[in-house]
């Protein structure tokens, strides 16, 4: 069973990423392709598909408020409403 992992990029920074541009996934090292698909409503939208060719990946620095949270069924609110 192969396993693929999802990126760990939110949906607001993949947006701003061209198409067909294969990205270095920050939090996980995971290759990943740009692409367009088709929604269930008909709608275009761009995802981070996974990407096992030999290309060199864009290595991207980014802010921590653009990643998801590892796993958000472990993940604690209160540590977020917390003044710090």
């Amino acid at each position: 069973m192969l396993v693929i992992p999802s990126c760990c990029l939110r949906f607001k920074h993949i947006r701003s990423i061209p198409i067909n541009q294969i990205i270095l996934d920050p939090a996980n090292k995971h290759k990943y392709i740009i692409e367009e698909k088709l929604s269930t409503n008909n709608t275009l939208s761009k995802v981070a598909a996974p990407y096992f060719g030999e290309e060199e990946p864009l290595a991207l620095d980014v802010d921590d408020k653009h990643l998801k949270i590892a796993n958000p069924k472990q993940f604690n609110p209160s540590v977020l409403m917390k003044n710090v």
